[in-house]
């Protein structure tokens, strides 16, 4: 693991909880904030599509976008759906977001930040019951910088 090999900061990993692949969909997807990393190539943009789509398909509230397409336009445009949108607004239900990628951003010239204030500006009133999930390689995400950044940004209310 990255935390074996000394690639990551030991309170970045305490921060992630040690989860190094050991938990599935459904444990992710109970959480508010997950990061998807991997190898460019790995399927990455392929699972959080299949994942938002059965997540649809199973009848939850679940958008999907480009993270590139939120820091240049905003996230209603990177999702596209309004409609589905304000419904899910108006209820007391909760919703994910699949947000893909940190990398295809970054070499847009998008920076995170923007990219997380515009989903904060848009989300901040419901941050309670948004689960936020974004994707990268992990060769893009800084992950002391980057993960305050998300923490700072996008913050998990405390319940």
């Amino acid at each position: 693991s990255l935390a074996e090999a000394g690639e990551i900061d030991p309170e970045i990993w305490l921060a992630i909880r040690g989860a190094d692949g050991r938990l599935g969909w459904p444990q992710l997807l109970d959480r508010k904030r997950v990061v998807i990393l991997a190898e460019a190539g790995s399927g990455k943009s392929t699972e959080l599509e299949h994942r938002y789509r059965a997540w649809l398909a199973a009848g939850h509230a679940a958008f999907h976008g480009k993270l590139q397409v939120v820091g240049r336009k905003g996230l209603m445009a990177a999702i596209g759906d309004k409609a589905r949108f304000e419904a899910w607004r108006a209820s007391d239900a909760p919703a994910w977001f699949f947000l893909d990628s940190v990398d295809e951003a970054k070499l847009d010239n998008t920076r995170l930040e923007d990219a997380l204030k515009d989903i904060a500006d848009v989300l901040d009133p419901y941050l309670g019951r948004v689960h936020i999930v974004l994707s990268g390689r992990h060769t893009d995400w800084e992950f002391r910088r980057d993960l305050e950044r998300l923490n700072d940004i996008l913050p998990v209310p405390v319940e």
